[in-house]
Order: structure tokens, then sequence, then C-alpha cells
């Protein structure tokens, strides 16, 4: 939700990528797996619209994915500008994550930083 409000805003669904912890794309929307394995992806707000998982009526939905183990990376595409911009950076105290280009040649480009907590609280009072 403080990272794509996207879905908690208006149902909108993205693509997700899992990749395992040697690098190997293990599905994408557009290449499932012949599995039966299901997931609901959901942020680190504890809040109940902290889902990427939901319809257009907020309804949480399974999607299905290739089963990740630990040290796997979900990744969630088709974020652009819109999705950067909508986001309620620092929301209960969250860092705001890095943000990676993914380019045409297939190559990854770092275009935002992650925020440090320095950062985060300098304006504070």
């Amino acid at each position: 939700m403080e990272i794509n409000a996207r879905p908690t805003m208006y149902g909108s669904q993205h693509p997700f990528y899992v990749i395992s912890k040697d690098g190997s794309l293990l599905s994408t929307e557009f290449d499932l797996p012949d599995t039966d394995y299901n997931a609901i992806i959901v942020g680190r707000c504890c809040e109940s619209g902290d889902s990427q998982c939901l319809d257009s009526q907020h309804n949480i939905i399974e999607r299905k994915m290739a089963e990740p183990e630990l040290g796997d990376l979900i990744v969630i595409g088709g974020v652009g500008g819109y999705c950067s911009s909508m986001t309620p950076f620092n929301y209960n105290s969250h860092i705001q994550i890095p943000e990676i280009l993914a380019a045409a040649d297939g190559t990854l480009q770092l275009i935002r930083k992650a925020q440090t907590l320095e950062q985060m609280v300098q304006n504070e009072l």
C-alpha cells in the first residue's frame, strides 16, 4: 500500500515476477509454471487494504505463480511513474524503497536509491 497504492485505490493488477535467489526467472504472468500454487502478495503495513492482489471490488484474490523459496524475489511489474507519484511515502515510518528500471534491452538501472532513516527524519522538529 505504501509501495504501490494503485491496487488499494482502484483494484489495478500488476504482473508478478518470481526470481530465484540465483537470478533465474521462475515465473511471470505471461509464462506461468505448470503448478497449482497460488499466492496473495501483501505489504508490510498490517492494514486491511495492504494487498497487491485486490480486484476492482477490493476483494482479496489469489494469483497463480511459481512457489517462491526463502531468499527469492517477487518483482511487481508495470509500476511506472504513476505508482511512484501516488505512493504515500513514509507511511508508518517506512523508508522509501529503491526504484529499478528494466530497460528494453533487458538491463536493470537504479533510478532512485533507497531512502535512509536519517533522510526520513531529517525534517522532523
